[in-house]
């Protein structure tokens, strides 16, 4: 079966390539003419190439000419792209003025010494110029958040330069220095937050394991030419670092912050990247909070996914696919309490990176690491996210592997996955780690475990809110439930329940929502449709599923569940798109509070 996730209002694909992120470090080849560096700049395959210091002159009219700072940035129709849109070219008319006044800022961090622009590149998040100092040409990369792609600047930026500062602080990890930061106040250069450290030479390890053509969904991917070698040079070093991750615990799930006595401590909300993203392109902000315990969190995110697909205008693209979309959201906060372990539940909890990825690891030419780059969306995480096997081992996203043309690529992780867990394996039994107690298991064996229970797909699940559908229908239904005959037979039945009796109240909310939306764009109902739940709000691509419902299965009690009351509805989230939809959700919350606080000391005891 086929299923499309929720299509973002500015969201493009980009979140699956690695080029996306890696925008913090990394010289290439030098662009010879003011042109090709402005076409580095808006080219995602190349968006890390920077600019020589032999051509400081182009790089200045490049910094100098706001039409063609511009081009970095592309926005969609509606009118809140529109706003967001006014908001970046806003910002980048102030750059276009201040290119003496970012020296400036440089220097001061410096004891004045003077220095020059010596690069500039953008990434999906932060706009960055190189600068080097004259006295003795060492190299700062200034890092400005840009407004419209980063929705939480300010909180972004703290958990980032704290996330630097403990990972340089208390690990071996290579990390780029922090050289200063400031909040808008503290820069009077108008360009708001920075964050300034210093440069560190190599090439994104993505670049150098990627076949030279991308996928169909233009994503790179795995060379196939790669030899197992090459790549258990790279899992060595990657093992190490998960394993110094996981030698620091932490008592809740949050952003670090060090206070004026150099104590850390979880201090504030995890802000993840999916967050960011449901904010940025689906104009639909979700609330979070420190937990201390993975079950809270857990359902959290699960209130955040349904929140997302009931707020988000065009989440939806027919009664069919909202239908599909609500029984499915639905019935991964029901299995979630049996993908949390009562071992684990209460922590300990690990640092974990949405985005830790190769794209955000830079490598010298002897494929030795130089640094791990890009930290923003980091933070103490339920023990089962570091332990998961490594989503990146093939570069493109795991939600994509199913809609190739050579067939699901799980086929192709499964041998990768093989290697780098009998690499990780070596690492644990290495004289210099940390050795588990006798009898407990290493993260090698919680790894296996995590594929074989499908734990890894329930990670991907509640982390993804775009494509919790897909995963969920794909990898997790049939596992939790059971085969079934037919795609609208589990929809058909849920719906004479009383926990979904609202689904055509809702279903029909939806489609009001969504033409409201396509007048705001002058969208006619024959016309292309602009509804998607996995990439932009304004994309013309439309939904692959034509299905009538959901797999289906004959009993509501899962194979491996054994119980499936949902978690009660939390209240965090009080703005809907309709009063119809809040009705909805509060009658649904009322049902599932009752089987609650049962539910989860049910499934945590009997784990």
């Amino acid at each position: 079966m086929s299923n499309s996730g929720i299509q973002g209002q500015a969201k493009t694909q980009d979140q699956g390539q690695d080029t996306t992120q890696s925008d913090g470090q990394g010289q290439l080849s030098a662009s010879e003419t003011q042109q090709q560096a402005l076409s580095d700049l808006q080219s995602a395959s190349n968006i890390q190439k920077a600019i020589v210091p032999e051509d400081r002159a182009n790089l200045t009219a490049a910094l100098s000419d706001q039409s063609n700072i511009g081009l970095i940035q592309r926005w969609g129709e509606s009118s809140k792209e529109r706003r967001k849109g006014r908001e970046f070219q806003g910002w980048a008319k102030t750059l276009s003025q201040v290119s003496d006044g970012v020296c400036e800022l440089a220097s001061k961090y410096r004891d004045g010494q003077p220095c020059q622009l010596a690069g500039i590149f953008s990434g999906s998040f932060n706009f960055c110029i190189k600068v080097q100092f004259e006295s003795d040409l060492q190299e700062w990369v200034m890092r400005f958040p840009l407004p419209g792609k980063v929705m939480f600047i300010e909180e972004k930026l703290r958990n980032e330069v704290a996330t630097m500062r403990y990972i340089k602080e208390k690990t071996s990890i290579p990390v780029p220095e922090v050289m200063a930061w400031g909040l808008a106040d503290d820069n009077p250069t108008g360009l708001g937050p920075f964050l300034i450290t210093r440069f560190v030479e190599g090439t994104k390890l993505s670049d150098l394991l990627k076949a030279d053509s991308l996928d169909q969904n233009g994503n790179k991917i795995l060379s196939s030419d790669i030899s197992d070698s090459t790549l258990e040079l790279v899992y060595r070093q990657i093992a190490n670092i998960l394993l110094e991750l996981s030698e620091h615990s932490f008592d809740k799930i949050g952003a670090l912050s060090v206070d004026d006595n150099n104590e850390w401590s979880i201090g504030s909300r995890p802000l993840s990247l999916p967050m960011n993203e449901i904010a940025r392109c689906g104009d639909v902000y979700v609330d979070s909070k420190t937990c201390s315990t993975t079950a809270d969190y857990f359902l959290d995110l699960a209130e955040q996914s349904l929140q997302h697909y009931r707020e988000q205008r065009n989440s939806a693209d027919s009664p069919a696919d909202a239908r599909l979309k609500y029984t499915s959201r639905h019935l991964l906060r029901t299995v979630t309490p049996s993908f949390v372990s009562r071992k684990f539940n209460q922590g300990p909890f690990k640092l974990f990176g949405d985005d830790f990825r190769p794209s955000n690891i830079l490598v010298d030419k002897d494929l030795k690491i130089t640094a791990v780059i890009d930290w923003e969306w980091w933070y103490a995480a339920p023990y089962q996210f570091l332990y998961a096997p490594p989503r990146w081992l093939l570069l493109n996203d795991p939600w994509s592997w199913t809609e190739l043309d050579e067939g699901d690529l799980l086929e192709r992780y499964l041998p990768k996955l093989e290697l780098f867990l009998g690499v990780l394996a070596e690492q644990e039994r290495s004289p210099n780690r940390l050795q588990q107690p006798d009898g407990e298991p290493t993260m090698s064996m919680l790894m296996r475990q995590s594929m074989e229970d499908k734990t890894f797909w329930f990670n991907e699940a509640i982390r993804d809110s775009w494509d919790a559908d897909r995963i969920y229908l794909e990898r997790l239904d049939d596992y939790c439930f059971g085969s079934v005959k037919g795609d609208a037979e589990r929809i058909e039945w849920l719906s004479r329940l009383p926990l979904y009796q609202g689904m055509e109240d809702f279903v029909s909310a939806k489609m009001e929502q969504l033409q409201c939306y396509k007048a705001e764009l002058g969208v006619d109902d024959d016309g292309p449709e602009k509804s998607k739940m996995s990439g932009n709000e304004t994309s013309n691509t439309p939904l692959k599923d034509g299905s009538e419902g959901g797999r289906a299965s004959p009993s509501l009690i899962p194979t491996k569940l054994r119980f499936a009351f949902p978690w009660k509805t939390s209240d965090n989230h009080s703005q809907t798109s309709t009063q119809t939809m809040v009705n909805i959700s509060l009658a649904i919350g009322t049902v599932a509070a009752l089987a609650s606080s049962f539910t989860v000391a049910w499934r945590l005891l009997s784990k």
